[in-house]
């Protein structure tokens, strides 16, 4: 039995229990029941693809930069040095990896925030 199995065969004994609390049992089992969306699967920009101008934002809100303690919502691309993208914030450059894992990016402005990155597939649980 796969985790993903012992997890919702956890969850159905569970709901058929407690039934009668607040949450009526057969929406329940709709819900249990309802595939799970897939996971999207992103890789870092190639050189080519780094989107300049684009805005770039912490995933976690109030990060802080190592350098000086300087805290910022946004820094935007200015340039990629052919190992680091290069920001408007003195000493806050990134690796194509770091990016990915760390940041959000908006081509629009900050309007919409995507994940820093490709997207290149769906990954199922």
């Amino acid at each position: 039995m796969t985790n993903k199995e012992k997890y919702l065969k956890d969850i159905k004994e569970a709901a058929i229990s407690y039934k009668h609390d607040l949450i009526e049992f057969d929406t329940l089992m709709r819900i249990i029941n309802e595939p799970v969306p897939p996971e999207p699967k992103y890789r870092p920009w190639k050189p080519n693809e780094i989107p300049f101008g684009a805005l770039l934002s912490w995933k976690i809100e109030k990060r802080m930069t190592m350098v000086g303690r300087i805290g910022f919502d946004y820094a935007m691309i200015i340039g990629f040095n052919g190992t680091r993208i290069i920001t408007g914030i003195p000493n806050c450059n990134y690796t194509l990896e770091t990016c990915m894992k760390c940041f959000n990016v908006s081509t629009d402005g900050g309007k919409t925030w995507s994940p820093a990155g490709i997207l290149i597939e769906f990954d199922t649980i």
